[in-house]
């Protein structure tokens, strides 16, 4: 999102994006800040506030219903992501549709080169809550002894799920034979502690 002057939608497009039912957020970095450019309808109704309400949100406490533990992570990766023009796809927990209850969000964003030589950051949100959750109970069926038989005896072994392509479970194996610097998906160990996140680092340094 290069900073310099603010840019501007023509009304059709503007209107056109405003309807999105998708949630989507499109920014621009100006002067040293973040600036919310434009929310959809979708965007909207997924928190659960109204559009100049949201606009205000993100521009004045962009953090307040993210969890804790995950603010500083958010941040940091935001700031990079702005600044450096980075890969943003994280995961991280917030509250939605107005409730107190912790939601898991995946959050994927790109840049888009507009006509002027304006960069906007384009960055769709999706809720996927239930799909952490199976998640988590199946990692806790991994941890059993059939899984400390994998660690202890088997060669290199790892297990994926079929719809989602998430990786469940890598035994040590796995870490002694990937390089000490291998870059795996952004938060799925630290979120869900899974066993043997210590023989990988899950972020750029």
């Amino acid at each position: 999102m290069s900073s310099g002057q603010v840019y501007l939608f023509s009304n059709d497009h503007r209107a056109a994006y405003e309807m999105f039912p998708m949630p989507l957020g499109i920014f621009q970095y100006i002067n040293g800040k973040v600036v919310t450019f434009l929310v959809s309808n979708g965007l909207c109704n997924f928190i659960g506030e109204e559009r100049s309400q949201l606009i205000d949100h993100f521009n004045n406490n962009m953090f307040g219903n993210i969890h804790p533990d995950d603010a500083e992570m958010l941040a940091r990766l935001g700031y990079r992501f702005a600044t450096k023009q980075d890969s943003y796809d994280i995961t991280y927990r917030t509250k939605l549709y107005g409730q107190n209850e912790y939601r898991y969000v995946h959050a994927v964003g790109q840049f888009r080169l507009m006509e002027d030589g304006t960069n906007l950051a384009f960055i769709e949100y999706l809720d996927i809550t239930d799909s952490e959750q199976k998640l988590i109970q199946t990692l806790q069926e991994f941890e059993s002894p059939k899984t400390r038989f994998f660690d202890e005896n088997m060669g290199a072994m790892v297990v994926v799920s079929r719809k989602e392509k998430q990786l469940l479970y890598f035994n040590k194996a796995v870490c002694r034979m990937l390089p000490p610097k291998m870059f795996f998906a952004s938060t799925f160990c630290r979120k869900l502690q899974v066993k043997n996140t210590e023989c990988c680092i899950m972020e750029n340094p």
